[in-house]
């Protein structure tokens, strides 16, 4: 089973109705636990880093119930990269952590998440500026591709990440509103790029 769900993106269905779509496909990917598949290419190199930038800067925690620190997706554990665990055990305890077959996971719930107090709000990272690079690159996930594009990759996101089914609705319906005026124009040759 395929961590996305695969929808037939119409370009070309009024506002109203692309909309309902959209609503449609984000509530569909969130209820099933899937990947919210964006319709940018990922492809590799400086141009998907720039874009997965300008993604996550998008990205708002502030108001989130963390889900991510909870339970992220892959399961109890979060693997990290040798040269993280090494850092982050020596400044935060080994303790943290947990080892298997030489691997470095962050246990889940994970033991940096803030719980509430009276004077600090819960749910929040006590390593934010620290964390490891998977926490960083979250709501990003890979698995995404294009139906239209022979399983080309796209940049998707996850769908249990409020910040990110707002951001995908608005990433759908401005790529709407592009090739929309575009249609408009009569540009066939652009039009055919898209679809």
């Amino acid at each position: 089973m395929s961590d996305y769900l695969t929808y037939v993106i119409d370009w070309t269905l009024s506002q109203p109705a692309f909309r309902d779509l959209v609503r449609d496909m984000i509530h569909e990917a969130e209820k099933r636990d899937k990947v919210l598949a964006l319709p940018i290419n990922a492809e590799p190199g400086q141009t998907f880093i720039d874009l997965l930038t300008l993604l996550l800067a998008r990205i708002d925690c502030q108001d989130c119930s963390a889900p991510c620190c909870w339970k992220y997706p892959a399961g109890t554990l979060t693997p990290l990269l040798a040269p993280e665990y090494q850092r982050l055990s020596k400044k935060y305890s080994k303790e943290n952590f947990v080892i298997k077959d030489d691997v470095a996971y962050l246990p889940l719930p994970c033991p940096f998440l803030r719980k509430s107090t009276q004077y600090t709000r819960g749910n929040c990272c006590s390593i934010y500026p620290a964390r490891p690079l998977v926490c960083v690159l979250y709501p990003f996930q890979s698995g995404g591709t294009a139906g239209t594009s022979a399983g080309a990759p796209v940049m998707a996101l996850s769908a249990r990440c409020l910040s990110a089914r707002r951001l995908t609705r608005d990433i759908y319906m401005t790529s709407w509103q592009i090739r929309y005026q575009y249609r408009l124009l009569g540009d066939k040759d652009f039009w055919r790029g898209f679809i």
